[in-house]
């Protein structure tokens, strides 16, 4: 992952895999991306540290979230956050979760950073259910000193269902909440569909909601596949989850693809007040553009540029830093673009349509000595 940072650069969160074992890798870089600084940190006793995201923290260092574990052990898994200064020096570390398999913490700060809510999947039982072919989790949420990385209290949530996982968390109206997604099995039926929730806790860990979502409402059918990724707060008090949605094609022959899924919630969690006559979201099919072509490429005066299936639109020259050099209408979906005054070098040629979705390939100038 890749954050911006107040100075106008980017922390940057990977590992490295040696020894057959998870290094996590933290780098930070200036505007251009350049490398000021890296550093290499280890999970205490020959465990594997696996980062997934980095966080700013409000003193101008950083929070590494992310997983530890132990590779001659499948069934271990424990959530960590990792705190560091400005430079990359360690100043805590807490390793949550209980001796069997744990899911990833999403992680916010509250009380003008002096406090972090942690939500994180635990199992409930170590042997995968025959039925579903899953274990089963429930919802464990730990707040904590951000100052040193205390705990400071923890509790879990009364709901558990089979391959429950957090994914992300914001902070509005003195609410963490967090997204996800859980199988909703019928043991009847022999079968179920996974669902997107949301899950509502105040700064005393009080438990104000745990809400699911499918793209078909109730109206929901087996093998549906519904998850949300992220929730980030909005301007009239309420939330915007993103996520994705799958389901079985018309014919019954398989899958029928990832759907892209956006999901308005007001300050509740409700798609409308008090959740009443719940509503669908509306589906927004994606324009159909075949790909573009740019040729010569390289080139040294001229890039012929045409995209299938599109009419008009706006076409783009821009660098490498994102600065737009050009731009020039696509008409009947092509253009020629002229390079005469552009230095030799690598740009992005990027196509937008009147709905504002677009396509990018990378270009070359070559200017002759």
């Amino acid at each position: 992952q890749v954050k911006p940072t107040p100075d106008g650069g980017y922390i940057i969160v990977g590992y490295l895999f040696r020894n057959n074992m998870y290094e996590t890798m933290l780098m930070k870089v200036d505007s251009a991306a350049n490398p000021e600084w890296e550093r290499f940190y280890q999970g205490a006793n020959g465990q594997s540290l696996q980062p997934f995201f980095v966080f700013n923290a409000p003193d101008g260092g950083y929070l590494v979230t992310g997983l530890e574990k132990d590779l001659a052990d499948a069934t271990t898994n424990d959530p960590f956050l990792l705190r560091v200064d400005s430079v990359g020096n360690v100043i805590w570390k807490r390793v949550l979760g209980s001796p069997g398999f744990d899911g990833l913490p999403a992680t916010t700060y509250y009380n003008n950073g002096k406090r972090l809510i942690a939500v994180y999947s635990q199992e409930t039982d170590s042997i995968p259910d025959p039925q579903t072919g899953y274990r089963s989790f429930t919802q464990v949420v730990v707040k904590l000193d951000a100052q040193n990385g205390f705990v400071l209290d923890q509790d879990t949530i009364d709901v558990v269902f089979p391959r429950m996982y957090t994914y992300n968390i914001t902070f509005s109206n003195n609410l963490a909440v967090a997204v996800g997604e859980f199988l909703n099995f019928d043991t009847l039926k022999l079968g179920g569909a996974f669902l997107g929730f949301t899950l509502a806790v105040d700064t005393s860990l009080n438990e104000h909601w745990f809400k699911t979502y499918s793209h078909r409402k109730a109206t929901a059918q087996f093998d549906d596949w519904n998850s949300l990724y992220d929730i980030r707060p909005t301007s009239d008090g309420g939330f915007i989850c993103a996520g994705t949605h799958q389901k079985d094609d018309a014919l019954g022959t398989g899958r029928a693809g990832f759907h892209a899924w956006l999901l308005k919630l007001d300050s509740t969690g409700c798609e409308v007040p008090l959740c009443a006559n719940q509503i669908g979201e509306e589906e927004i099919p994606l324009p159909i553009m075949g790909e573009m072509s740019v040729y010569p490429n390289p080139a040294s005066r001229e890039f012929n540029v045409s995209v299938g299936g599109l009419s008009h639109g706006t076409l783009q020259l821009v660098d490498m830093r994102g600065v737009v050099l050009q731009q020039k209408t696509l008409e009947n979906g092509a253009v020629v673009l002229p390079i005469d005054n552009i230095t030799g070098g690598f740009y992005l040629i990027r196509v937008i349509d009147n709905k504002g979705f677009s396509l990018v390939k990378k270009v070359a100038v070559s200017k002759s000595p």
